[in-house]
């Protein structure tokens, strides 16, 4: 649910060159929360990974 709310964001909060590469890292951390130990570690990489990869307006 967490990953749809920052989705929904992408477009209002992300330049629009940046909104493809925040679809994959959403999409890959989605799928890897089904799988690892401690979901707030994930949910940090994620938004991590968002923070070094792409650029807010």
């Amino acid at each position: 649910r967490l990953y749809r709310q920052i989705y929904d964001s992408l477009y209002s909060k992300f330049e629009k060159k940046s909104i493809p590469q925040g679809v994959l890292t959403i999409a890959d951390y989605s799928y890897k929360a089904a799988f690892v130990a401690d979901q707030e570690v994930n949910m940090v990489a994620c938004l991590t990974e968002m923070m070094m990869n792409c650029e807010f307006v």
